[in-house]
């Protein structure tokens, strides 16, 4: 839930738009819903799709920018979350087409993958940048760790926006395809990890590596 947290509050905006898959993990559910959701916090919209495939996801981003078409005036923004396959009703989505999508509309996309593991599903892998996520998430408490001895979480994107030193600006592609300017304080390191401390104990982190082996 950490990792989750750190990706939302990297990103998010007050009055920003989240389109989720349908079914997700609890705690997902409750942390958009209860807290980014409030008035008093980010008062953030959380807006469902249901179904799997890309077409599925088209037709129900379509109707939200109909929807919010006022507030994307305004500069908010949508992001999409997805978990596939989902916790705990398994459902597989078509994670590479609905990325496809996402980064067509110039929207950033975050996938809980942990269910899979990377030795199911390579969502990174994708020789298509286009179908890749922004962001993957995954719980080390679970599967990657197979001794379920230890609580932890990882959030994996690429360099520019996860860390960058300070002070420093570069320049790169994203998964659209669209070069845009990437500054050190807009960095999840930074803008997250840094100020609020949420970092690996060195216990937990070999704790980790050693469950990691189970799973090679």
């Amino acid at each position: 839930m950490a990792a989750i947290d750190a990706t939302l509050a990297n990103l998010l905006g007050y009055e920003d738009i989240v389109l989720a898959s349908r079914n997700v993990y609890g705690g997902t559910y409750q942390l958009l819903h209860d807290w980014y959701g409030k008035r008093s916090n980010l008062s953030v919209s959380l807006e469902w799709f249901d179904g799997e495939t890309g077409a599925a996801f088209t037709e129900r981003l379509a109707g939200i920018e109909r929807q919010y078409a006022e507030r994307l005036a305004q500069g908010r923004q949508i992001y999409v979350y997805v978990e596939s396959p989902c916790n705990p009703h398994g459902n597989v989505l078509d994670v590479p087409a609905i990325c496809r999508v996402a980064h067509e509309h110039g929207l950033t996309v975050i996938c809980d993958a942990t269910i899979a593991t990377p030795i199911l599903q390579r969502t990174l892998r994708r020789a298509d940048r286009r179908e890749r996520p922004d962001f993957v998430i995954h719980s080390y408490t679970k599967d990657l760790c197979g001794s379920g001895n230890t609580t932890a979480g990882v959030v994996i994107g690429r360099n520019e926006r996860m860390f960058l030193p300070k002070g420093q600006t570069v320049r790169a592609a994203g998964h659209d395809g669209h070069e845009r300017e990437y500054r050190w304080d807009e960095t999840m390191f930074w803008n997250v990890y840094y100020v609020k401390g949420a970092f690996l104990d060195s216990d937990k982190a070999f704790e980790v590596l050693s469950g990691m082996r189970t799973l090679e």
